[in-house]
């Protein structure tokens, strides 16, 4: 297992998340759920930080994986193995415009 580290606005992502299904569902437990589905990605990320799709451009170096049910939820991480580190830039949830946020995290 990786050490992880965070962007600063990473956990406010996640709180966000929560707040949105909150709002659209009304449904507290739903929301835990996805926030517990945050969880087991970043866990299988820091597992294995290789694995993801690379991405080009400004976020060389950095990847995106998919995950939750319907694979709604996007994380954003730039790995730095030889350092045992994953650095966590971004999560997010459904049609956010996720790749304009990392670029403006790097």
């Amino acid at each position: 297992m990786n050490h992880r580290d965070f962007h600063p606005l990473f956990m406010r992502d996640i709180d966000a998340i929560e707040a949105h299904i909150l709002s659209v569902s009304e449904d507290a437990r739903a929301a835990l759920k996805r926030v517990y589905e945050l969880e087991i990605l970043m866990d299988r990320i820091a597992e294995n930080p290789g694995s993801g799709t690379r991405l080009s451009g400004r976020l060389a170096g950095c990847l995106v994986r998919h995950g939750g049910r319907d694979f709604k939820i996007r994380i954003v991480f730039k790995p730095y193995i030889p350092e045992g580190v994953v650095l966590f830039l971004l999560a997010s949830f459904g049609g956010q415009n996720w790749s304009t946020i990392a670029k403006e995290r790097l």
